[in-house]
């Protein structure tokens, strides 16, 4: 059972993703945005994480809308559904 005195932060429902084929190894994303991504040896984009933690999220639409290649991948998840009569935390 959850201690009842931890608080559980919000979570964005944004997820990341890289479209490999479509990254051209420009690196901005990572150099925009070093708490979401990495670079690999050659250049290419790799993800820090697939969710997107609440406090960046502007950072990962933005680093999205400034990917030159449009490479990088916002999906939007729905939050999760809560039984009837229930409230979630942090919404």
């Amino acid at each position: 059972m959850a201690d009842p005195r931890t608080k559980q932060l919000p979570r964005s429902h944004l997820r990341l993703r890289v479209n490999p084929i479509r990254c051209a190894a420009f690196g901005f994303c990572a150099e925009y945005a070093p708490e979401l991504f990495g670079l690999d040896d050659w250049g290419y984009a790799w993800l820090q994480a697939l969710e997107v933690p609440l406090e960046l999220d502007a950072l990962a639409r933005e680093a999205a809308a400034l990917c030159p290649t449009q490479a990088i991948l916002l999906d939007v998840q729905a939050p999760p559904a809560t039984p009837a009569g229930e409230t979630r935390r942090g919404d």
